[in-house]
C-alpha cells in the first residue's frame, strides 16, 4: 500500500486508550474510510475486470480446442469422417459436430440440434456481443483469400438462411484432413477470439486476441495469443 495511504489510515483509525474509544467511529473516521475503499477500488477494478476478461477469452478459445480435438476422435472412433462448423446466432458464438456429408454434397443444411448442443452462451454464459470468434476460413477446409487476415464469422438471425455456408473442417476416419489435401498456409487454419472494440462492433481488439491453430496435414493442433508478429510474435493470432 501507498505509505500516504497508511499514514492516512493509522492517523484517522487509531483512537486514543480512554473510555471514548467505546463510542464508536467518529464521521471523519467514516469518511476516511469511505475515500480509501474508493481509492482502492479505482486502483484495483479495472485490472480486476481485465483478469475477468481475459479468463472468459481463454475458457472460450479452450472450448474451441477441445471441440476441435472431439471431432478428430469421432472421426476416428466411428470411422467415418466427421466435421465441425462455427458460427454466430444473435452475436452469440455457436459449435456444430456432425457426421460430414458425402463429398459433392449441395446445399447440405447442418440440422439444428448439433448447434444447439454447443451454444456456447448457454454452456460458457457467454452474453450477447461479448467475444467476437474469427478465422480465416471461408467453407469447408477452404482459406479466404487472402488467408492471412482472419474475418469475424457469419452472424446470423433466428431464422438463418439454409444455403448459408460456414467455416468448418472436416477430418477423415483417420484424423487427418481429406484428400483432395488443402494447402495449409504458414499461419494454418486459425480460429481466433477477441473482444470487440465496442458493443455490437465487429472490430476486434487485436491485443486481446486468442486462437487455436490446425498446422498440419495430420490434425496437428495448436493455440496462440496476441496478434501476429513475424519477429515479436510468430506464434501469435492473425
Amino acid at each position: 500500500m501507498n505509505p500516504k495511504i497508511h499514514k492516512l489510515l493509522r492517523l484517522g483509525l487509531s483512537r486514543p486508550n480512554s473510555s471514548s474509544s467505546t463510542q464508536g467511529f467518529t464521521l471523519l473516521e467514516l469518511l476516511v474510510v469511505v475515500i480509501m475503499v474508493g481509492i482502492l477500488a479505482a486502483i484495483v477494478g479495472p485490472g480486476w475486470l481485465g483478469f475477468v476478461n481475459r479468463q472468459r477469452l481463454g475458457t472460450v478459445n479452450s472450448a474451441i480446442l477441445r471441440a476441435i480435438q472431439e471431432t478428430q476422435s469421432k472421426a476416428q472412433a466411428e470411422k467415418v469422417s466427421y466435421s465441425i462448423a462455427f458460427r454466430m446466432l444473435n452475436g452469440v458464438p455457436q459449435i456444430a459436430i456432425y457426421p460430414s456429408p458425402p463429398q459433392g454434397t449441395a446445399n447440405f443444411e447442418i440440422p439444428g440440434n448439433y448447434w444447439r448442443e454447443r451454444d456456447l452462451g448457454k454452456e460458457l454464459g457467454i452474453n450477447r456481443n461479448q467475444v467476437l470468434i474469427l478465422t480465416n476460413l471461408a467453407g469447408d477446409n477452404t482459406l479466404a483469400n487472402p488467408d492471412n487476415v482472419a474475418t469475424v464469422i457469419p452472424n446470423v438471425t433466428t431464422n438463418p438462411n439454409p444455403n448459408q455456408v460456414y467455416p468448418s473442417i472436416t477430418f477423415t476416419h483417420t484424423g487427418d484432413l481429406p484428400d483432395p489435401f488443402p494447402v495449409i498456409p504458414a499461419h494454418g487454419f486459425q480460429m481466433v477470439v477477441a473482444f470487440p472494440q465496442s458493443p455490437g462492433s465487429d472490430q476486434p481488439v487485436n491485443r486481446s486476441k486468442q486462437c487455436v491453430v490446425l498446422q498440419t496435414l495430420i490434425g496437428g493442433l495448436r493455440t496462440g495469443e496476441g496478434e501476429f508478429n513475424a519477429t515479436t510474435n510468430p506464434q501469435g493470432c492473425i
